[in-house]
């Protein structure tokens, strides 16, 4: 019986008989259109779906539709190509500007609104790296199940290609290397995690594996031993230890083995810690700090993490600190340094960061430095402290929008378990997330000296005035008393004695006069010798009430703004931050303040406790830009594949 002859169909036909498609119906459309728009032959502009014609799972022209004479720029074909299925998730071309997809198709939305960019060097710079971003929208970590629910089956324009199951990494019990395979301690998207232990030395270690489907991937290769090669730079005390990195060859009927081996750590991810109790305040800035340390140091050394999160933190005990930190998974760290350019392939079409953790110009597709960890770090301590990240959203578009465009919503005064939230270190956190990397701390040491304040637990007030009770008169002994005079201090050395000394002295009296009593000589019994004589005690004089010390002024809370705003104001003495303009700063007595603010000279101003007051500067900025003239704009980097790298803040 001979086969059925294909229907041919077009794509406008089929969106008016079936609906718009499902996300993973659209990702599906994306491959035979992208063979349709690299063979040439299609005119530039927007091409109408009832022209693109579907027979047999391959995508042609229609013959009424014209062809182009000559070259066409592949970001054209990349916006053709978005047009076409922003229409198949939507049912309608897209507008001008483009609007954003609705319902389960908003997970579409960032690779799209790329695709669909006006600005032509915004667009993915080829179709193939637009099909990876798609591919990444649906699926971040790259397997093969889908977040929405696609519709009931029907009719299809093509074929789908049957996915076979990856051979597994390994088996228990099996050696590898001087290593035998324990237990599986964790899976990741590029590989898996098995307790080793080395068969003569009996020592335990972690032996990360890469997956079998990977190993053929050079870049990815390269990605996994980049993390052996950045860690083996830093050599710090809070970054996990690498031990080796071995690419096996593969001999015939067997499997290639990619893997490092790594220091084994006992404990938990601060994810894990973070879902088992909830971390106060203290805890919360000494993981921080552990954080800055680690990243410093790597920055330093030329290399920027991109994926700091929760579950790339270790929390373990070593050395009697219970939140001892390790930095885990340097796999997608980039070099910053010229290491880098003896791999320049090294980090093509890698996924860059996690969604929730990245900052606005690294899910942008801009050139990234330390600052982009700077961000990430500040979103971990927001959600330490909040016990939320500052942007979640259901869906990766809705997301990728609000990190861009809104404002991270403030820190609540309080976590989760009821702790007070100081207003500095809040100021702190809030500066970490700003769009702007020029706006953020400069370094990780920077950083950490702003979180040095609030490391100390709060202290209590020493009163002004010591109210003693009145001690009972101590009986005065007969025989005269000898006491050694005091050397004199000078009256400003004793003006600056503290009270606490004083309180000292005061509660050791009553202590004196019971040891005095206790020291008495017995009374002596008269025989030969004369009577002697007592003489009568002196009347004692009522105590004296010292006069009340005056109240310290109340404090008035008072308004400091900047002309721009979000310059750091700091105390003009001690140097200690007190937050970023605007902000309401309590003073009960004058105080000297420091604004600052890159790209402005800093600016001096003096608080005073008057109600109502405000405390305005204006910033001079250092050097004046010549009339008409704009700022530079951020040099854009290597676009990124992943499916939150496609919208740039700082483009119109």
């Amino acid at each position: 019986m001979p086969s059925p002859v294909p229907t041919a169909r077009t794509l406008g036909a089929y969106l008016r008989e079936f609906g718009v498609l499902a996300p993973r119906e659209v990702l599906d459309l994306a491959e035979p259109l992208s063979l349709l728009l690299e063979q040439g032959g299609a005119p530039a502009g927007p091409l109408p779906a009832d022209q693109v014609v579907f027979e047999g799972g391959v995508a042609r022209l229609a013959s009424t539709l014209g062809t182009e004479a000559g070259p066409v720029d592949p970001r054209e074909r990349v916006w053709q190509l978005g047009a076409l299925l922003h229409e198949a998730a939507s049912g309608v071309p897209p507008a001008e500007p483009p609007q954003p997809l609705e319902g389960p198709a908003a997970c579409l939305n960032a690779p799209l609104l790329r695709c669909l960019a006006a600005v032509p060097e915004a667009r993915f710079d080829t179709l193939a790296e637009a099909r990876r971003a798609l591919a990444l929208a649906l699926d971040p970590v790259g397997s093969a199940k889908t977040l929405h629910r696609t519709p009931p089956p029907r009719p299809s324009l093509f074929t789908p290609v049957p996915v076979s199951r990856p051979p597994p990494v390994a088996h228990l019990g099996e050696v590898l290397g001087n290593y035998r395979l324990e237990q599986v301690l964790g899976e990741g998207a590029m590989g898996v995690v098995f307790l080793g232990r080395h068969v003569r030395l009996d020592k335990q270690v972690a032996v990360k594996i890469l997956k079998p489907q990977h190993g053929t991937d050079s870049s990815l290769v390269q990605r996994f031993f980049q993390e052996a090669r950045a860690v083996n730079a830093i050599n710090h005390e809070n970054i996990v230890e690498i031990f080796d990195f071995v690419e096996e060859p593969a001999p015939a009927n067997a499997i290639p083995r990619v893997y490092c081996v790594l220091e084994l750590l006992n404990g938990a991810s601060l994810r894990q810690l973070m879902q088992q109790e909830t971390l106060g305040v203290l805890r919360a800035i000494h993981i921080t700090e552990q954080l800055c340390a680690a990243l410093g140091a790597a920055h330093r050394a030329g290399i920027v993490h991109r994926d700091i999160k929760p579950d790339n933190i270790f929390v373990t005990s070593r050395g009697g600190d219970p939140d001892f930190v390790k930095v885990l998974d340097f796999g997608v760290a980039k070099l910053t340094s010229t290491r880098l350019a003896e791999h320049p392939g090294t980090f093509a079409g890698a996924v860059i960061g996690t969604p929730g953790y990245m900052s606005p110009e690294q899910a942008s597709g801009l050139e990234v430095d330390g600052r982009a960890d700077l961000y990430a770090v500040g979103t971990v301590l927001y959600e330490l402290l909040a016990g939320r990240r500052p942007f979640e959203a259901s869906e990766l578009g809705q997301w990728a929008v609000e990190l861009i465009v809104k404002p991270p919503p403030p820190l609540p005064q309080t976590t989760p378990a009821g702790e007070q939230i100081p207003a500095g270190l809040a100021a702190t956190v809030m500066r970490c997330l700003e769009k702007d990397p020029e706006a953020r701390f400069e370094s990780m040491d920077a950083l950490s000296q702003a979180l040095r304040p609030f490391t100390r637990p709060i202290r209590l007030e020493i009163p002004a005035r010591l109210e003693l009770a009145p001690a009972e008169p101590t009986p005065v002994p007969a025989a005269p008393t000898l006491v050694p005079a005091l050397p004199q201090r000078p009256a400003s050395v004793r003006a600056r004695w503290p009270l606490a000394v004083v309180a000292a002295v005061a509660l050791a009296v009553p202590v004196a006069a019971v040891r005095w009593r206790a020291e008495e000589p017995p009374a002596v019994t008269a025989t030969s010798a004369p009577p002697a004589v007592v003489a009568a005690p002196a009347p004692q004089a009522p105590p004296v009430e010292p006069p009340p010390a005056p109240a310290p002024p109340a404090a008035v809370v008072l308004r400091v703004v900047s002309t721009p705003a979000g310059a750091r104001v700091l105390h003009g003495d001690t140097g200690e931050p007190l937050g970023v303009t605007p902000l309401e700063l309590a003073v009960s007595e004058p105080r000297p303040l420091r604004f600052e603010l890159r790209g402005y000279q800093p600016a001096e101003a003096t608080a005073r406790p008057e109600a109502g007051a405000t405390v305005d500067v204006t910033l001079r900025p250092t050097r004046s830009a010549p009339a008409g003239t704009r700022p530079p704009a951020p040099r854009r980097g290597d676009r990124l594949t992943n499916p939150d790298a496609t919208l740039d803040p700082f483009r119109k």
